[in-house]
């Protein structure tokens, strides 16, 4: 467009919705087991629960039981299977996911534009979903998995690497090393040790309610209130948008300067780019 007059798509990676549901399934016991596949629910349809509070339970020889996770209002029951709950909660956008749904706690493992490294896994990673900027080698799906690591969110992973693993993985910019989009970042550092649910298969990260209250409001809140409906929208200085050219795919800057076809970039590393408005998108 001329005139320095340009549109771009608009990518939208986090934003916070007043209603979603959380299904809670209890644990699957083997076949033949007593009780397997029935649970017993200890909440009924319109019970007000918090993240700790117990919903089933199923009898094996010893007695199992599973927590809400979040707080929220139960809206229905699934005989014997699940509870559905009713919550409010970020929801975190990928561009690649890979593995089953999982769940865990946040736990930050890298920076935001630093590669996680062998040493960063351990033990206590045990039920955790690690975060940080990257993934540069197959050997840390590996350990990872071993020690029962939950999923890891980064910003980019090595291709071969993403699909030789099953570890449940999201990335939110693109294959490679670009960083984690540092809004992200931030926002998954202030909640760091809560429970959340990985879905690959959507590209999504859930950050439910926890308490209700301004405990949460800060860092559910801060997010995107609402989903945008453009599609396409007019780049402007001042902008956040993500560059998708081949030296600095995935990376993230703000609008210095809209030419005629092409736009000035400061990305958040430090360096001034300018690529064709084609190769970036705004974020939301």
């Amino acid at each position: 467009m001329g005139g320095g007059r340009m549109q771009a798509p608009v990518i939208q990676k986090v934003i916070f919705s007043k209603k979603v549901f959380v299904e809670r399934r209890p644990p699957d016991l083997p076949a033949g087991k007593v009780g397997a596949g029935k649970a017993k629910f200890l909440v009924k349809k319109g019970s007000k629960v918090r993240p700790f509070d117990f919903v089933a339970e199923i009898k094996d020889t010893v007695r199992q039981r599973l927590t809400a996770g979040v707080s929220g209002e139960v809206v229905k029951l699934l005989p014997g299977k699940a509870v559905l709950i009713q919550t409010s909660a970020v929801i975190i956008r990928g561009v690649a996911g890979n593995g089953e749904d999982s769940e865990g706690e946040v736990r930050i493992a890298a920076d935001y534009n630093e590669p996680i490294k062998l040493e960063a896994i351990d033990a206590g990673c045990l039920g955790q979903i690690l975060v940080g900027g990257n993934v540069p080698t197959l050997e840390i799906f590996k350990k990872a998995e071993a020690v029962g690591v939950k999923g890891i969110v980064c910003g980019g992973a090595d291709f071969s690497a993403f699909a030789k693993t099953k570890l449940p993985i999201l990335i939110t910019e693109g294959f490679g090393r670009p960083p984690l989009n540092r809004k992200i970042f931030d926002f998954l550092k202030n909640v760091e040790g809560r429970h959340v649910f990985l879905s690959p298969e959507y590209g999504e990260l859930l950050v439910a309610r926890y308490v209700d209250g301004e405990e949460d409001r800060h860092e559910l809140l801060d997010a995107q209130s609402e989903e945008v409906t453009e599609v396409f929208a007019d780049l402007k200085k001042g902008m956040e948008v993500q560059v998708f050219t081949s030296s600095t795919f995935g990376q993230t800057g703000k609008v210095e300067k809209v030419l005629e076809d092409k736009v000035e970039v400061q990305l958040d590393g430090g360096d001034k780019i300018t690529v064709p408005g084609r190769n970036v998108g705004i974020i939301k």
